[in-house]
């Protein structure tokens, strides 16, 4: 008989973002996906509303993505949405971008 692997709980369906966070912090693949997937259209349309670009939009949410998935351990959906500081953020990012074109 072979061992079943350890298998983190099934995520609740929708599961809050807070949930996402914590499960994302211990290493969940699985988390970081559905996380990523929930957010990207939106992060995207407000990267693209500033830089009219698909490939510079794709960039910053790519890097948004990435700084949100590294630091989920320290993410708090309490005081301040995780949804609007990443949106936020995404917002800086592109107007950076636009700004360093414009140079």
């Amino acid at each position: 008989m072979t061992a079943v692997p350890d298998r983190p709980a099934p995520l609740p369906w929708p599961a809050p973002d807070r949930l996402l966070l914590a499960r994302i912090a211990k290493g969940d693949e699985r988390a970081a996906r559905v996380f990523a997937h929930r957010l990207e259209g939106t992060l995207y349309a407000i990267a693209y509303a500033v830089l009219f670009d698909q490939e510079q939009a794709n960039a910053v949410v790519e890097e948004v993505m990435d700084r949100a998935l590294h630091n989920a351990a320290y993410l708090r959906d309490t005081v301040l949405p995780v949804r609007r500081w990443l949106a936020r953020l995404t917002q800086l990012l592109a107007e950076q971008r636009a700004k360093a074109r414009v140079e």
